[in-house]
């Protein structure tokens, strides 16, 4: 199995709290595009505990200028769509912070909202975690056409219809996952990016799933448990503050 499954817990909770901050603010949405081609890759130079790329972490900077310009100097873009720094010396500062994995969580959470914002009218409805994701490792277009697909093609084999994707995520390596579908394979990103692994870390204990509930329904409800209790234990910490 690819390490990209290992989807890190601090990534899971910043995907799923930007795909609530998005949900219904856009109540009439048209329907969504044609199926757009599965054409993206997955960058090689992940790093960080947010999994970051080079691109992707320059991309999200710029799209929070103060914090940037805080951490090193702001980001601009070229027609061409180069991101790059004037700030002598301020690219490789920026590169060196997406290693600190609460300024990290912070940029992702906001490029998170972002790209829900951006997919919410290509979808048609409001983008999960597992939407977030592929879009955090490769990009919007692949995590639309993935939802596309899913609608169009669900029992294509990922290998056939996104290559590239299959071979990232280490789909056809081996025997047990060389017939996986697209809607398999997006099943398993909705079981990476669920709730349950930080629900045992929050304290809360796994909600057994009902028989007629899929993995998406189970997935969005263990994510409102989720952020129920992170906010709660946010708030707890002024009011302790207080008392002491």
């Amino acid at each position: 199995m690819s390490p990209l499954l290992d989807v890190p817990a601090q990534l899971a909770l910043a995907l799923s709290l930007a795909a609530a901050s998005v949900e219904g603010a856009q109540p009439n949405l048209p329907p969504p595009i044609a199926q757009p081609p599965l054409s993206g890759h997955v960058e090689r130079d992940l790093e960080g505990p947010l999994l970051f790329s080079e691109r992707s972490w320059m991309q999200a900077l710029h799209g929070v200028p103060d914090d940037a310009q805080k951490l090193g100097g702001r980001v601009f873009v070229t027609s061409g769509g180069r991101f790059y720094v004037p700030a002598p010396g301020a690219h490789q500062r920026l590169l060196v912070a997406r290693n600190n994995a609460k300024i990290a969580a912070k940029i992702a959470q906001a490029a998170a909202r972002e790209n829900a914002r951006r997919m919410q009218p290509l979808l048609g409805k409001p983008a999960v975690a597992a939407d977030l994701f592929i879009a955090h490792v490769v990009d919007v277009p692949t995590a639309v056409a993935l939802v596309s697909a899913i609608a169009n093609t669900p029992d294509l084999a990922l290998a056939t219809a996104a290559p590239r994707l299959a071979a990232a995520f280490g789909i056809g390596a081996d025997e047990t996952r060389q017939a996986m579908t697209v809607e398999q394979f997006y099943r398993l990103l909705i079981a990476k990016t669920a709730a349950p692994p930080r629900l045992v870390a929050l304290g809360l204990k796994p909600r057994p799933r009902s028989e007629n509930e899929t993995a998406e329904q189970a997935a969005r409800v263990d994510r409102e448990r989720v952020i129920a209790a992170w906010r709660a234990r946010i708030n707890a910490v002024p009011a302790a503050a207080a008392t002491q």
